[in-house]
C-alpha cells in the first residue's frame, strides 16, 4: 500500500510477533483514536501465528497502515526499524498485546506540541489476563507515578522530580519527538529483554524539554506467556549486565546533574540486585566468558558488585581471602561508585573509558 505524501502528526510503532490473541484489541484502540492524523507502522518480526492476517485485514480498510516485513530479530530491532521509517512529528511505541485510551494520542500530542517537548511522560494501568496473576506479579500500581504533574523541565530535572520510587522505565508510557531521538542518536539496544531500561534512561538524561502529566492512557496486559513473565533467566542475566555496562559508559560521556545522578545510582543498585537474583536462579549454570563476549567492563562489574554478594550469601560467616582482597582493592560496590562523578566511574572500576 502506498503511503500518503502528507506527514502525520504521530507515528504509532507496533512490533508484531505472535500476539494473535491480543492484537485486535490493540489495533481497535489505535484506529479509533480521537485524533485521526496518525500513521500506524506495523513491523512484522517474522510472526508465526495469525497476527499479520489480522493486521492486513485492518490495513485493507485503513490507508494509515504501513506494513514492514523483516526477519525475526526481536523487539529492539523492530522499534529501530519504526524510528527509521517514521514520518510523524512524534512517535509512540506500543506493544501489540497492550492498548491505549481512545483519547491518548490527542491528549499527548496536544500537550507535547504546545510545549515543544522532547518527551512527555504519563501513567498506565495493569490489566490481568486472569486473577491468579495478580498474586504472582504485583503490577496493580506499578504504572502510576505517585507524584504530582510537572511543568516543563529538563529530563534530568524531571528525573529528580520523580525520585527513584516514581521513575518508571517503560517506553510505552513515554511520548517522543522523532527529531529528538534522531538528533541524539537514541536507539534500542538489540538482543535485550530489558531494553526499555537502557533506552529510557539515556533519553531522559538527554532531553532538554520534558514533562509529566498525571493521566492514565496506557493499559499494560499481564499474561503468562509474555516476554517478561515467561522469562529466559540466562538472557535476563545477560541483558541486565548489558544495561548496567552500557549505561555506565553513557554516564561517563555525559554531564549529569547530582540530583539526577543520585536517582540513577539507586536505579543502578536495583539492576545489580536483579543481576544477583538471576545469577542465583541459574545456580552457576552459565558460562560468563560466553555471556560477556570478551567485554572486560562486564567482568569487572561482576567481580566488584555481583560476585561479593553471591559469596557473602553462600558463606555468611566466613569470608575467603580472595573476597577480602577484592573488597580492599575495590572499596565500593557499583551502587556507591556511580554516586561519584560519572567520568570517574570507569576509572574507579579499573577499566579504561571506551
Amino acid at each position: 500500500m502506498e503511503r500518503k505524501d502528507i506527514n502525520p502528526k504521530v507515528t504509532v510503532a507496533l512490533p508484531v510477533y505472535n500476539v494473535e490473541s491480543y492484537i485486535r484489541e490493540c489495533l481497535e484502540s489505535v484506529v479509533n483514536q480521537t485524533m485521526p492524523d496518525i500513521e500506524i507502522i506495523c513491523v512484522n518480526d517474522a510472526s508465526e501465528d495469525g497476527s499479520m492476517e489480522i493486521v492486513r485485514e485492518y490495513a485493507e480498510k485503513d490507508s494509515r497502515f504501513v506494513i514492514i516485513n523483516k526477519a525475526h530479530e526481536g523487539l529492539s530491532v523492530s522499534r529501530n526499524v519504526s524510528i527509521d521509517a517514521a514520518r510523524g512529528e512524534y512517535i509512540y511505541f506500543l506493544d501489540c498485546d497492550d492498548y491505549i485510551s481512545l483519547n491518548a494520542l490527542e491528549t499527548l500530542y496536544t500537550a507535547a506540541s504546545a510545549n515543544d517537548l522532547d518527551i512527555l511522560y504519563f501513567d498506565g494501568c495493569a490489566v490481568f489476563d486472569k486473577d491468579s496473576l495478580k498474586k504472582t506479579y504485583l503490577y496493580e500500581t506499578e504504572y502510576i507515578k505517585q507524584c504530582p504533574a510537572s511543568g516543563v523541565l529538563t529530563g534530568q530535572e524531571l528525573l529528580a522530580h520523580f525520585t527513584i520510587k516514581n521513575y518508571k522505565g517503560q517506553t510505552c508510557m513515554q511520548f517522543y519527538k522523532l527529531d529528538f531521538l534522531k538528533s541524539k542518536g537514541l536507539r534500542f539496544y538489540p538482543g535485550l529483554i530489558h531494553q526499555d531500561n537502557l533506552f529510557t534512561g539515556m533519553s531522559i538524561m538527554s532531553a532538554q524539554r520534558a514533562q509529566y502529566i498525571k493521566e492514565v492512557l496506557y493499559y499494560r496486559r499481564i499474561r503468562d506467556d509474555s516476554t517478561m513473565t515467561a522469562m529466559d533467566l540466562k538472557l535476563s542475566f545477560s541483558s541486565i549486565m548489558t544495561v548496567i555496562v552500557e549505561f555506565l559508559r553513557y554516564m561517563d560521556k555525559e554531564t549529569i546533574d547530582p540530583a539526577a545522578r543520585m536517582v540513577f545510582a539507586a536505579k543502578m543498585r536495583s539492576w545489580v540486585d536483579r543481576a544477583v537474583d538471576r545469577y542465583r536462579e541459574l545456580e552457576g549454570d552459565i558460562n560468563l566468558d560466553e555471556v560477556f563476549g570478551g567485554d572486560q567492563l562486564k567482568h569487572q562489574i561482576f567481580t566488584a558488585a555481583i560476585l561479593p554478594q553471591i559469596v557473602k550469601t553462600a558463606q555468611p560467616r566466613e569470608e575467603d581471602q580472595e573476597l577480602k582482597a577484592l573488597k580492599n582493592s575495590l572499596s565500593f560496590k557499583i551502587g556507591r561508585a556511580i554516586t561519584f562523578l560519572p567520568r570517574m566511574t570507569a576509572k574507579l572500576l579499573g577499566v579504561a573509558r571506551s
